[in-house]
């Protein structure tokens, strides 16, 4: 078991989610954390720990010592009036005390006005706020942090190469060469569309679909790397699975994930156009089709449109192109009273379900996204 000192600077809902996970990984946790309150011992989730005080500027002296033996740090203090509370009482200690890795929580606040349209760490920053302005001003003080920390040349060459490639706009995902969704890590490259986590609500409408105990088939067409039915699948282990790609290259990745994932032996990935497929007849079909317009997009931000492969975004010059062919197919393809879950743009509710009813599907529910916007449209067959 990994034995992980833990010093959290402040103790709220993404501290404690992240403590929780840790454990469920079965890490050992000495953790200590700071709270305004006085100096005191308590268990969290079966852990005892030690909250010592700290309201911005007095602190017990005692924190010191537990900070000096701390490998690992969590910061969730947010900047008061501009300045960074923890940076201006402990960045001597911190950098001294060399941890293996420093996590520095910041807030949507720096990205500016996006207009409820969902952003991530590809996202560009122009905080309007003053909130903003101070979390972006205080990020980059603690990248500066060990600024004079020697490295040596192959990890010198290594972050230049990283940080050349993000400079061109490669999204972070494909540098790093996995995408976190759902519950896991996935491999990713510039021949599946990253995984967002709108598409989540995919994985999470098809659990209502699939009871835990039974066994159910599932096909997922346009599988891309296989996030989404192989996160299915390992939440529903009697079931078995198909995904559909018309690209060689996803299929590699779909086949790697899913043996990452230890689901390969409940799933068969296979290259086939969707209009040529003519396999078995499923309880559950699932699908994230390309849906943008054509002429959208050379609108789209710079790492995507440059990167992400055109097929897996390209619905056509109206966006329905796939759509359809993706409704049409599962209308063959499903058992009577089978589900399709189709995963939408915002705008096209109206045409989507139009396309249901014409291939004999009735509309049972419309979901929205993290932003309140329609993204998936879920029909059953009569």
């Amino acid at each position: 078991m990994n034995n992980l000192n833990i010093f959290c600077f402040g103790f709220g809902q993404v501290a404690k989610c992240f403590i929780k996970k840790l454990k469920l990984e079965n890490f050992n946790i000495n953790l200590s954390i700071t709270s305004r309150e006085s100096t005191y011992k308590f268990f969290f989730d079966e852990i005892d720990y030690t909250s010592f005080k700290f309201d911005g500027t007095n602190y017990d002296n005692k924190l010191i010592e537990k900070l000096k033996i701390s490998d690992h740090i969590l910061i969730s203090i947010p900047p008061r009036e501009g300045t960074d509370l923890v940076l201006k009482s402990f960045s001597k200690i911190i950098e001294d005390c060399n941890p293996k890795w420093i996590t520095y929580l910041w807030a949507t606040s720096v990205y500016g006005d996006y207009k409820g349209e969902w952003v991530n760490e590809e996202s560009t920053v122009s905080p309007i706020t003053s909130n903003g302005v101070d979390r972006l001003s205080a990020e980059k003080l603690w990248l500066s942090l060990n600024l004079n920390k020697k490295i040596n040349l192959t990890e010198q060459r290594k972050f230049s190469s990283l940080l050349e490639k993000r400079k061109k706009k490669m999204p972070v995902a494909y540098i790093l060469g996995y995408k976190d969704f759902w519950n896991s890590k996935f491999l990713v490259n510039n021949s599946v569309l990253i995984p967002r986590p709108d598409t989540e609500i995919i994985v999470a409408e098809a659990l209502n679909y699939l009871p835990k105990k039974k066994s159910k088939k599932v096909i997922d067409i346009g599988t891309g790397s296989g996030c989404i039915i192989i996160s299915v699948l390992q939440e529903r282990p009697k079931s078995t699975g198909v995904g559909l790609d018309i690209s060689k290259n996803a299929i590699k990745i779909a086949k790697i994930n899913a043996k990452l994932q230890q689901v390969d032996n409940r799933i068969k990935f296979i290259n086939s156009n969707v209009d040529k497929y003519n396999g078995d007849k499923y309880d559950l079909a699932i699908s994230n089709p390309p849906y943008i317009k054509r002429t959208e997009i050379c609108r789209l931000e710079e790492d995507v449109r440059n990167f992400e492969p055109k097929s897996a975004l390209d619905g056509g010059h109206n966006g329905y192109s796939k759509i359809g062919k993706v409704i049409e197919k599962s209308a063959s393809l499903l058992k009577r009273s089978g589900n399709l879950i189709l995963e939408i743009g915002y705008d096209q509710v109206y045409g989507a379900s139009c396309l249901l009813e014409k291939y004999g599907f009735y509309i049972n529910k419309i979901s929205k996204d993290l932003s309140k916007k329609d993204r998936c449209i879920i029909g059953t067959k009569y």
